[in-house]
């Protein structure tokens, strides 16, 4: 293998956020797990009942229009 760090260096194989595209964005689901206050979690379960939304889909969208992606 020749990407192996050399003595003293450090790996660094990860992409800086700048180097990705949207065609390279990986959409794989994955966990993401946070400690908030309860009524916040209970008001986003009330606003998802009775509806098609889910409250992974209301955090999902949230976080976008927050991040700005």
């Amino acid at each position: 293998m020749t990407d192996l760090p050399g003595k003293g260096d450090k790996p660094n194989r990860s992409k800086s956020l700048d180097d990705f595209t949207e065609e390279e964005r990986d959409e794989t689901p994955v966990q993401l797990n946070v400690r908030v206050p309860k009524y916040l979690r209970t008001e986003l379960k009330r606003r998802t009942v009775g509806t098609e939304d889910t409250m992974e889909g209301v955090v999902e969208k949230a976080l976008s229009n927050y991040l700005d992606i």
